[in-house]
């Protein structure tokens, strides 16, 4: 049997763009859990499932960046941009987990936006990825990044307002602004990975331009 001393080339590029594909699948199913608010319980099952997907190819990619002699882009950007990935992933995951929990019986409208604009910004980081692998000019989509994120902070601000807004302070407003607290950190968490994996591809697009 022939033993090839160079194994067949990994498509990293490929195996990054189906992560983009989880993640854009994943923020939507969190936005429609947000603005439809049915069968929440089957949309969480699913997050599930296309996290543990995520994890299974975030592992494959690690794998093959080790295994692998050259590779497109520098070993260390593989890994940012292969972390940054799977964090933002299990940050997502982590916001139906407590609306399960939590057993909401309504939705505030800032959660709502807050989504909407999640699902917006993978929309543009999958642009953005695709402007790169073909080579085109990416700066629209950054800054379209940017301008999202910055109306999202002004949704958290307001949201976490409205939630201290109360004349009578009861058992019941206390659990309530708790629970709806714990459901604004995690969103801000997710945008805040968000930001960080739009920032990684723009390095890498900019040093490999």
């Amino acid at each position: 049997m022939a033993f090839n001393l160079f194994p067949k080339q990994v498509k990293f590029f490929e195996l990054f763009g189906l992560q983009t594909q989880n993640l854009k699948e994943a923020t939507g199913i969190l936005y429609s859990i947000f603005s439809d608010f049915s069968n929440v319980g089957d949309k969480c099952h699913r997050i599930n499932e296309i996290s543990q997907s995520g994890y299974l190819l975030s592992r494959e990619i690690t794998r093959f960046n080790s295994q692998t002699f050259i590779t497109p882009i520098d070993k260390e950007d593989i890994h940012r941009l292969n972390l940054a990935q799977e964090m933002l992933l299990s940050s997502i995951k982590s916001i139906p987990r407590r609306i399960g929990l939590y057993q909401f019986k309504e939705i505030k409208t800032a959660a709502v936006e807050l989504s909407h604009n999640l699902q917006l910004i993978e929309e543009e980081i999958e642009l953005l990825l695709n402007n790169y692998f073909a080579k085109k000019d990416f700066t629209q989509n950054t800054d379209k990044i940017n301008q999202i994120l910055q109306q999202s902070d002004t949704f958290l601000l307001l949201a976490l307002g409205e939630l201290y807004e109360h004349d009578n302070i009861d058992s019941n407003s206390i659990l309530e602004l708790t629970k709806w607290s714990q459901i604004y950190d995690r969103m801000e968490e997710a945008l805040g990975y968000a930001e960080q994996l739009a920032n990684i591809i723009e390095g890498i697009c900019l040093k490999y331009a």
